[in-house]
């Protein structure tokens, strides 16, 4: 084998080499692209999800604020009832 025959084998084997590298590396990146995509898709369910919730959490606390004003208002006017109960007993109570 002469000198010239040498260097292309050389040539040869290191681009075969890097032939196989850049498979090797197309691969690694379609692998890492397709774990971006699901991490995108499970990152938008995520928010998705928040949004759901915190639209759910600001609908409770509305509908525990409504509660509780209603709960004050039926609660005063069972008081009233009692007190307009009480005045009529003590007015028979006085005849």
């Amino acid at each position: 084998m002469n000198e010239t025959d040498k260097l292309l084998f050389s040539i040869s084997d290191k681009i075969n080499k890097l032939i196989g590298r850049n498979d090797a590396l197309k691969k690694e990146i379609r692998i890492y692209r397709k774990k971006t995509e699901d991490l995108e898709n499970t990152l938008k369910d995520k928010n998705t999800e928040i949004e759901n919730l915190t639209e759910q959490n600001n609908i409770l606390k509305i509908s525990r604020a409504v509660r509780t004003e209603e709960g004050a208002v039926d609660t005063k006017k069972r008081i009233n009832e009692l007190v307009r109960e009480i005045d009529k007993c003590i007015g028979l109570l006085n005849q």
